[in-house]
């Protein structure tokens, strides 16, 4: 009979049998002699969970165990699974047993004491990316609306180029600026209007004339805006532009004798209003420079927040179709009186 081996495969070694084991693998009987054994080593814990665990530890440094096996295969699954190898029949003669790659342990020196670095844990994680997100989102929004104004300037700067003749009304705008919502002054949108509304303004040299309506009223202690304000000063206008056109037609003497009744009282209440501030009967020099001159033109309309826009509006359809009565207003009393 053809022999492969001096042995046969086996370490019997001249006991006449020997006990049979089970391969780890297909559960099939081998003799204990003729098995291929291998000795492994694993981590307890899978790599993923090494971290977590170091990290939920209150130690500093700790060696997770090891688990050992023996493993033990028939012939046919240790060739299946690549542990041995079919050998050629020169190389079969090699009897050496295969080489031992083993770990040398050196004795420990004394080291300094180096706290290990971890890494960030969940928590730490996930505050850097929210704060990273953020930094992110401001710059962004800084650098956006830096080229975005940059642009309207842009636009605007052809009209402070634009000669004006010596008949031409210059252009004029009047600024509305309301309380915002759930807000008791003017702060924030005036910080609106300084910021990204006037450099477009100033680029286009644009002439403009702005009203704070900021009113307010107590009550039971309790401080709250007084809405309206813009919604009567537009309305106003609109409706005092067309008193005046009305005026100018030649059947209308009573409504021009009217407005004249209705301006004198003005001027007179505006004397005393001055006379109340300075303490003194103002000189008509004084009245005259303290007195803001009006615009010949049509002022456009600017707003300033969704507050003063909805008051805007509101007031244009007021004042394009309410009532055009007026009442001349009462004389402002004097300190003096």
């Amino acid at each position: 009979m053809t022999v492969k081996r001096r042995n046969h495969g086996r370490s019997k070694k001249g006991r006449g049998h020997v006990k049979f084991i089970r391969c780890d693998n297909c559960f099939q009987a081998c003799p204990k002699d003729k098995a291929i054994k291998r000795f492994n080593v694993r981590n307890m814990i899978e790599a993923a969970a090494k971290r977590d665990m170091a990290e939920a530890s209150v130690y500093e440094s700790y060696d997770v165990p090891k688990v050992y096996y023996k493993l033990q295969h028939c012939v046919g699954c240790a060739i299946h699974n690549r542990i041995v190898r079919v050998r050629s029949r020169v190389n079969r003669r090699n009897r050496a047993p295969p080489p031992r790659f083993r770990q040398e342990f050196k004795k420990p020196t004394a080291a300094p004491a180096v706290k290990a670095q971890k890494l960030p844990g969940p928590k730490a994680t996930a505050f850097w990316t929210t704060a990273a997100t953020l930094v992110t989102v401001y710059r962004y929004n800084k650098r956006e609306s830096t080229r975005l104004l940059d642009e309207y300037k842009q636009r605007a700067s052809h009209a402070a180029l634009e000669t004006i003749g010596s008949l031409d009304t210059p252009r004029k705008v009047h600024v509305y600026v309301a309380v915002p919502m759930s807000e008791l002054g003017t702060r924030r949108a005036r910080q609106h209007w300084e910021k990204y509304i006037l450099p477009v303004f100033a680029a286009g040299a644009l002439d403009y004339e702005i009203t704070l309506v900021n009113e307010t009223e107590t009550e039971n202690g309790v401080e709250r805006v007084i809405r309206g304000g813009v919604h009567r000063l537009v309305a106003d206008e609109i409706k005092d532009r067309r008193r005046r056109q009305l005026e100018s037609e030649d059947d209308n003497e009573e409504l021009r004798l009217w407005r004249a009744a209705l301006d004198e009282r003005k001027a007179e209440n505006e004397r005393r209003e001055l006379k109340n501030k300075l303490g003194v009967e103002p000189g008509m020099s004084v009245f005259e420079l303290w007195k803001e001159k009006e615009y010949p033109g049509v002022m456009d309309i600017v707003a300033i927040g969704r507050e003063t826009w909805i008051e805007v509006v509101n007031g244009v359809s007021d004042g394009a179709v309410g009532s055009l009565n007026v009442e001349i207003p009462p004389l402002v009393p004097l300190d003096s009186e």
